[in-house]
Formats: C-alpha cells, structure tokens, sequence
C-alpha cells in the first residue's frame, strides 16, 4: 500500500465513508501520524531481534566536496542503527577501495577507540565519523589525519527514514504491520475502536446510524381477569 492509500483509509474510517469540504481532519495531518507511529512500530518490532526488509529502506546518494554530507532524517534507533550501511562508488586518488566499498562509520566518542586499536582502519582507508551537533558525516583518511574530499567519490547511504515517502514496494512498512499501524493510529489518535455495533431489530434498518432507528415498544398487557374495576371501587 502506498502513504496515500493508508491515510485516506483511516480518514475514511474515521469519517465513517462521509467526505466534506469542512472535514476538520486533513490528509497532512494523518500523514505525519503514520510517520511516527511508523517509527515507534519499528523500534518495537526491531528491539525483538526481527530482521528488516528492503522495502523499509531509503537510500541517498551524494558526492563528498568539502569532506562531509549531510545525514538524512533517520529513525531515532538506539545505536545508529538506522543508519544502515554507507558506500563510496567511483574513488580517486588512490584510496584503497574498489568501485563499491562500505565505509566504516563511527560516532566521535567510538572514533578515537578505533583510531587506537590494532584493527583500526589502515593509512589509506576512508572511515567517516557522525557529527552529531552539525547532523552530518566527516570523511576521513589516513588515520584521522587528513580529510577527505573527493569530487568524484558519490556516497550512497541506506538508511531508514523517519518520513519516508513511497518507494517502488509501496510505503516503506512490512504488509503484515499496516494493519497494526492502522489500527493504532485510530485508537490512540481519534480514540476509534474497529468493532461492528449488534442490530437488534430486523426491519432493514441499521441501528447504530443517528436518526435512522426505528421506535419499538412491546404491546401492553393484557388485564388480568381478577383485576377489579376502578369503577366499581369509587364511591
């Protein structure tokens, strides 16, 4: 299913099949609900050990001209793990990469941990370290010393976005889990609960719609034949 397919089907939901010009419910709104119930859905899902799909993952592809890129807008997993993989393609210089090689990535605090073990990275191998506080990566080489910058060299990052848009598969979210997500967008966010209200009267009308029920009332009893007349007991 695409975004736009899940949104119209909660706000048909919601709406109960009845659209207006003065709906005070919009498509954007619903949209940016999906996207982080989305987000909490997936924290859930992969905190369990569940592998991810393709389909959840969003790619961005870019040249390195001052040393760096821009990180996307990813999921706030715990660890990075949003951030699923970083590749450089077509690598001048004479860096020691093929024409498709993953890229170490560390945070600042992990970096020099790295630089100072016996499996750090050798003199010409690029590694790039997360800049938190400017949201980016820098790309370095030769132990840290120099910064590298590459023209030539297109970056392409996999990663799992926190708006995402559709991909080729649809909206990036497992088909087993759009029913979940569905689900707790209304009872969370408009407080709607999927339940079928019973029909107690079978006269082709429902009962659960405002306005459309018909009154019913059992006929009167009928008088015993004890009863006494009022009549009869007035002076």
């Amino acid at each position: 299913m695409t975004l736009d397919e899940i949104a119209f089907n909660i706000k048909n939901i919601v709406e109960g099949g009845i659209h207006g010009t003065d709906s005070n419910i919009s498509t954007r709104q619903i949209k940016g609900m999906i996207h982080y119930h989305r987000a909490q859905l997936l924290t859930k899902y992969t905190d369990s050990g569940r592998y991810l799909s393709e389909k959840l993952y969003s790619y961005k592809r870019e040249a390195i001209t001052d040393g760096y890129i821009d990180l996307p807008e990813m999921v706030g997993f715990p660890n990075n793990r949003a951030l699923v993989s970083v590749m450089l393609e077509g690598v001048s210089g004479g860096a020691n990469l093929s024409d498709a090689t993953i890229v170490p990535v560390f945070t600042e605090e992990d970096a020099q941990f790295h630089l100072q073990s016996r499996f750090s990275p050798v003199n010409n191998q690029i590694y790039g370290v997360i800049d938190g506080s400017q949201s980016r990566i820098n790309f370095f080489f030769n132990e840290g010393v120099t910064e590298y910058e590459d023209a030539n060299a297109i970056v392409s990052i996999k990663y799992i976005a926190s708006k995402p848009e559709d991909g080729k598969m649809g909206y990036p979210l497992p088909d087993e889990l759009v029913a979940t997500l569905v689900e707790t967008v209304l009872s969370k966010e408009f407080n709607v609960m999927l339940t079928v209200g019973k029909d107690y009267t079978n006269n082709s009308v429902d009962d659960n719609i405002q306005g459309a029920r018909i009154s019913f009332s059992p006929p009167s009893a009928k008088p015993s034949a004890n009863a006494r007349s009022r009549r009869a007991r007035t002076r």
